[in-house]
């Protein structure tokens, strides 16, 4: 699945609406996040064969902004329902410009990166592919906390 064009959206508190970060399509760099709503809603269940039926070119309609509720998934557990601690930017050392959002909990985190074809999120339990990794080829970077920006 390291090819997937993936985002990620969170629900936070009692907001009706829903926070939605992903990596700009123009720029393939940098991260984006807006407030945003969605009609329809699949099931969690639904996810891999909605994602590989798109790889495969076997869904008729084009997969825009799919959401999937994994609210009451187990491996989203130290996630949903967890305070965030922390958000980070993940950036070069030489020149602050975030090319990657980390989202920190206690037990967990979600990373929003970019890929060749646009986003990639991962959590220590979902679509772990290290993709920060290849990032340091490209020099050494550093996460700086959104509250020091």
């Amino acid at each position: 699945m390291s090819d997937v064009d993936i985002s990620i959206g969170l629900i936070v508190d009692e907001h009706k609406s829903v926070f939605h970060i992903q990596i700009d399509k123009d720029d393939c760099w940098t991260p984006i996040v807006s407030e945003t709503c969605f009609d329809k809603i699949f099931e969690w269940c639904k996810f891999l064969q909605r994602i590989e039926g798109w790889m495969k070119d076997q869904i008729d309609s084009p997969l825009q902004n799919e959401v999937f509720n994994a609210t009451h998934e187990s491996i989203f557990g130290n996630i949903v329902s967890e305070d965030i601690l922390d958000i980070e930017c993940i950036t070069q050392k030489s020149e602050f410009n975030p090319f990657a959002i980390k989202i920190c909990f206690r037990n967990d985190y979600i990373l929003v990166s970019p890929i060749s074809d646009g986003t990639t999120i991962e959590t220590s339990l979902f679509n772990k592919l290290d993709n920060l990794e290849v990032f340091r080829k490209l020099g050494e970077f550093e996460f700086v906390s959104v509250s020091k920006i």
